[in-house]
């Protein structure tokens, strides 16, 4: 469906390009929209007309720039008078704004003024505590709908990354009293979740796990997304202190919910290295006995399915070679047995002669031999970087220079 484009007989093109496109982020969607900016002309029907499908909008480039410039020209000019409504002056300043972003991500001017304006909505004079709930309401919608859209920079925006950082941690209170409002009363609780849960739950279902699946998708939007996953690590630190201040909140657990929900998404995403990195610094905030039960889950995988993608082995060996996750016994109970794997599946290679040795590369082609060099490759890292006390029997038996050598061909 398209939405009509207004006439306008004394206005400017840029002017009527500027409302037409507010007026329909104005509408009351009922999620995050998924914005796109229709270039290539086989996909503009009509360049000054907005595409609508459910939550899916496309606007078209001629006419975003016509929006873009009029906002860029109002901007400055935008002035609260005495004897003019400060909200509604505040309201036009967020409309030019959000257009700005909307074409340029990394406009930090616009980024700026709506903090400013933001700040100022906790001033007495601009009234009710509800105005301040929608304006942040009203810009978690906003960012939500730039950061997870399939636009070409916004995903991957230090500008709102940083924008969305700061609301966070100047408006805590306020966004979990939004993010939570549609949750609280008992016998809401009670009908969707079959008893009333404790903060942590609350916490959970209304804020951070909304927060994980924002972090998430914008990591797939744009892979190794390292701005996304840098704000996730804040975020975990800014539970961290809002835990030291309510102790019905218990950090452990959203932990460990946490590492469940980021780990079921690095094992779609197994070449993402930003994502794995950002699991393995949670791993660091975690009892050590939900650190065993991610990694033999990974592990496991990893050797099952012969995961060659290089980010997922990076992160095994990283926690193995260091003492600070795992048990000592476990790791070098976990690396025999990787040493076992491999000389099974490499006797099982070299034993293959005649006939057979056919019916083995059509089976198995040259990937598995090169997964098993990257294991061995992999397995002396983690002997050249072991730590603790205690170590694998195998680390004394292996050749070291057959291993060196099989690194190199790795490489």
């Amino acid at each position: 469906m398209t939405s009509q484009y207004p006439v306008a007989d004394q206005r400017s093109a840029e002017q009527a390009a500027f409302e037409y496109l507010n007026n329909v982020l104005s509408a009351p969607w009922n999620g995050p929209l998924e914005i796109e900016v229709l270039q290539k002309p086989e996909f503009v029907q009509d360049d000054f007309l907005i595409t609508i499908d459910g939550l899916c909008i496309g606007i078209p480039k001629p006419l975003l720039a016509l929006a873009f410039c009029y906002a860029r020209m109002c901007l400055f000019n935008v002035r609260v008078a005495q004897n003019a409504d400060p909200l509604q002056s505040i309201a036009m300043v967020l409309r030019i704004t959000q257009t700005m972003l909307i074409f340029d991500p990394e406009h930090i001017t616009a980024a700026n003024i709506r903090k400013r304006y933001l700040q100022s909505l906790l001033d007495e004079r601009f009234g009710a505590r509800d105005v301040l709930d929608g304006a942040i309401r009203r810009e978690l919608w906003l960012l939500d709908s730039l950061l997870t859209s399939p636009l070409q920079r916004h995903s991957k925006s230090p500008t709102l990354w940083g924008h969305r950082r700061w609301l966070t941690e100047e408006f805590m209170e306020w966004v979990l009293d939004v993010q939570r409002a549609d949750i609280l009363g008992t016998k809401r609780m009670t009908i969707l979740y079959g008893s009333i849960p404790d903060l942590t739950e609350i916490m959970w279902r209304s804020f951070i796990e909304p927060e994980l699946h924002v972090i998430c998708k914008a990591g797939s939007r744009h892979p190794k997304n390292y701005y996304a996953w840098d704000y996730a690590r804040k975020f975990m630190d800014i539970l961290s202190e809002y835990a030291l201040l309510h102790e019905a909140f218990e950090d452990s657990r959203v932990t460990e919910s946490t590492i469940a929900f980021v780990q079921g998404w690095c094992l779609m995403n197994l070449t993402d290295t930003s994502g794995w990195a950002f699991l393995l610094f949670l791993m660091g905030r975690a009892d050590q006995s939900v650190v065993t039960r991610g990694f033999v889950e990974v592990g496991n995988l990893a050797l099952t399915y012969s995961y060659a993608q290089e980010p997922i082995w990076v992160y095994v060996r990283t926690l193995l070679a260091s003492e600070d996750y795992l048990d000592d016994t476990f790791r070098n109970t976990f690396v025999s047995e990787l040493y076992a794997w491999v000389e099974q599946n490499g006797k099982s290679r070299s034993s293959s002669v005649g006939s057979t040795a056919v019916k083995v590369q059509e089976e198995y082609p040259i990937q598995e031999s090169r997964y098993l060099v990257l294991v061995r490759k992999h397995l002396h890292w983690i002997r050249q970087n072991w730590q603790g006390e205690t170590r694998p029997e195998e680390f004394d038996i292996i050749d070291n220079a057959q291993l060196a050598r099989l690194s190199r061909l790795a490489l």
